[in-house]
C-alpha cells in the first residue's frame, strides 16, 4: 500500500517516519470501511457520510470503500512524510476522515498509534478557497510523485473547501 521502499528511493525519511508509515500501513481501519458500505441493514450507521458518498458515486460498495481507505492512508502518509506542510483530502477521503473522527475511541487510538498523541479535529479553514485549491494541487503533486498514477475517481474532484490537515493536525510537531 504505502510502499516504504519506493518512497525511500524518492525521499530521505527518519527512523520515526519510517516506523509511523509502517504503523499506518498495518493499521486496521476496517471498522470504518465496512460501515461506509451502502448497507441497508445498518441504515443509521453513517447516514451523512454514506449519503454524501452515494451522491458522488451512486453506490458505495465494499471495493469502493476499500479504495477510499487506501487513499486515506496515502493522504495521512503525506502528513507523516512532510509534517510542516498542509495537505487537502479529496471529498471521498474527507468523508472517510470525518467518519473516523465520529468514532472517538477508535479515532483516539488511531492518533496515538500513528502520531503518538491525540489530534483534535478543528474544522473549516480561514485561508479561503484559493489557498485550499493551491494546497490541493500540492497534495496531488506529492501523491503522484510518491505513488504514481492517482485514482481519478477518488482524487479527481474539486478541493474540499473546509478541510485540510492543518485543520486537523498540529503540523508544527513532526513524527521523529
Amino acid at each position: 500500500l504505502i510502499q516504504s521502499e519506493r518512497i525511500l528511493e524518492k525521499i530521505e525519511l527518519s527512523p520515526g517516519q519510517l516506523d509511523a508509515l509502517k504503523r499506518l500501513e498495518e493499521y486496521d481501519l476496517s471498522f470504518v470501511t465496512e460501515r461506509l458500505v451502502d448497507n441497508y441493514s445498518l441504515p443509521l450507521e453513517a447516514p451523512e457520510q454514506v449519503a454524501y458518498l452515494k451522491q458522488l458515486f451512486d453506490k458505495v460498495d465494499k471495493n469502493l470503500a476499500k479504495k477510499i481507505e487506501k487513499e486515506f492512508k496515502k493522504w495521512i502518509s503525506l502528513i507523516i512524510i512532510y509534517p510542516n506542510s498542509d495537505f487537502v483530502p479529496s471529498r471521498p477521503v474527507d468523508m472517510f476522515w470525518h467518519y473516523l473522527t465520529l468514532h472517538t475511541i477508535q479515532y483516539e487510538q488511531f492518533c496515538k498509534h500513528i502520531f503518538g498523541k491525540f489530534i483534535h479535529h478543528v474544522g473549516a479553514s480561514k485561508e479561503g478557497i484559493d489557498y485550499i485549491q493551491q494546497r490541493k494541487d500540492v497534495t496531488l503533486e506529492k501523491l503522484a510523485n510518491l505513488y504514481g498514477i492517482l485514482d481519478q475517481g477518488i482524487w479527481g474532484m474539486k478541493a474540499n473547501p473546509g478541510c485540510s490537515n492543518y485543520s486537523f493536525f498540529d503540523s508544527s510537531k513532526s513524527v521523529s
